[in-house]
Formats: C-alpha cells, structure tokens, sequence
C-alpha cells in the first residue's frame, strides 16, 4: 500500500463516520493531520468517536 504524506490543515467531510469504513476514514485522516467535519451520525456516535481517536493519537 502507499503511505500518504502528512495533511496538516487540510479538511475533509466523512458521512457515516461514527463506526465501520467511515469511522477508520476519520482515525486514518486525523492521523495525517487532516481536521475532519463528521457527518450523518447520532451526536453521541460522533462524540464517542471523537473520544476515541484522541485517545489513539
């Protein structure tokens, strides 16, 4: 696979965000510094979510 360089300050929009595919999306991206809008979700999914990538990080 290709290891993508590092984003910082670019934005993305990831829909279904909360868990599956698009929470992964969401956990890759913070990872390269990108600030991510999550969208289409329950807010405590996405609150949820949130807690655990800063975790990861």
């Amino acid at each position: 696979f290709t290891v993508l360089p590092t984003q910082n300050g670019e934005i993305a929009i990831v829909t279904g965000g909360a868990k599956g595919l698009g929470y992964e999306t969401i956990r890759q991206l913070t990872n390269l510094g990108v600030y991510v809008i999550i969208g289409k979700s329950t807010q405590k999914n996405v609150v949820d979510s949130v807690k655990h990538s800063a975790k990861i990080q």
